[in-house]
């Protein structure tokens, strides 16, 4: 947990850092013909509920005084967890999720 903390802030420093030094802000990279893992994709998705901006998680539409506090909300709040697990549900199609119902039952 806490290395996944350190990978965070270590994200939200370089994109800090990135934001700063790029003029062009809203070009896409271009393609490496490499493919996300499941986990990348899953922080990526993660990403995009967090406004770093504004220290706010959209997900829970909550704002913080800190980077740190916004990580540690990521990491710890229940509220948190709760609403990334109804988010995640709601991306699956109809079978994923009957399958996974299935899953917990058992």
């Amino acid at each position: 947990m806490m290395e996944h903390l350190k990978r965070t802030t270590d994200k939200v420093k370089d994109e800090d850092n990135r934001l700063k030094a790029s003029p062009l802000r809203g070009l896409v990279a271009a393609y490496s013909g490499e493919s996300d893992s499941e986990e990348d994709q899953e922080e990526d998705q993660e990403e995009k509920l967090t406004d770093w901006q504004k220290l706010a998680c959209l997900l829970c539409r909550r704002q913080f005084p800190s980077k740190e506090a916004l990580i540690r909300h990521q990491q710890l709040s229940e509220l948190h967890k709760q609403n990334l697990e109804i988010h995640r549900r709601s991306k699956l199609s109809e079978s994923e999720l009957e399958a996974l119902e299935k899953s917990e039952r058992e």
